[in-house]
């Protein structure tokens, strides 16, 4: 089937069809996320209401980054329900209610592999015209997955998830932005550099939200609940790897 995340019929009729739902699409058009937030919702809804009354696993792909700043998130946590993921998951879990097996999985702000990931590329391309690798004053946090790892947990989650339960990709919870950047200059032949946490929204630009506060969570309660053992190399070490 050829289609997009706005051809509702089609993700409908191939949703009935499925024996259970991955949702992972999502647009992120940065110039206009609240229209993004919009249609995943309205895909959550196509989804979910093509599966009411047949028990068949849905599992909705949220972010670690949807929950509020502070201390290391668990999986049990009250996310920002005003984020823009955060009405997706209230939307999701209406259906648990409905006949559907619905599941929330939030991934680390870095699945990577081969040294890439969509933030990771971000941070290279703002050193490389930064002229060196910034990190912030404030010694903040990003979690972190293998994608082979995190493939590993949805698998899991269809098989044996409960519904209603959210779950964290996370294989590591804590990496700090200062090592990030280190590989990074180190990779690129560029100085790294602590800036003032007010200077940094003119050097990471549209990165600015994400690092320059703790996108980080835990990853105990999936681990038990689901027999997931992340096997894959770490960020730090996936990154000398990269080409």
């Amino acid at each position: 089937m050829i289609g997009d995340l706005e051809s509702t019929e089609i993700i409908a009729e191939a949703a009935k069809e499925a024996d259970g739902v991955i949702h992972l699409g999502f647009i992120h058009d940065w110039a206009n996320m609240e229209n993004s937030s919009r249609i995943d919702r309205e895909v959550i809804q196509t989804i979910g209401d093509a599966l009411v009354g047949t028990e068949k696993a849905f599992i909705v792909t949220s972010a670690i980054g949807q929950f509020p700043a502070g201390e290391l998130k668990k999986e049990t946590d009250a996310i920002d329900k005003s984020s823009l993921r955060g009405p997706s998951e209230t939307t999701a879990l209406t259906y648990q209610d409905k006949g559907v097996r619905v599941m929330i999985v939030r991934p680390a702000p870095s699945v990577h592999e081969d040294g890439h990931s969509g933030f990771i590329d971000g941070l290279f391309d703002l050193a490389k015209q930064n002229g060196r690798s910034y990190y912030a004053e404030g010694a903040y946090h990003w979690s972190a997955v293998h994608l082979a790892d995190i493939a590993t947990l949805y698998r899991l989650a269809i098989e044996k998830g409960e519904k209603g339960a959210a779950y964290h990709g996370v294989a590591e919870s804590d990496i700090p932005l200062k090592s990030i950047a280190e590989k990074i200059g180190e990779s690129l032949g560029l100085p790294v550099e602590a800036t003032a946490d007010e200077e940094a929204p003119g050097k990471f630009t549209w990165l600015a939200k994400f690092t320059l506060r703790n996108v980080w969570g835990d990853n105990e309660l999936t681990k038990a609940a689901l027999g997931w053992e992340p096997t894959h190399l770490g960020l730090l070490e996936d990154l000398e790897q990269r080409k």
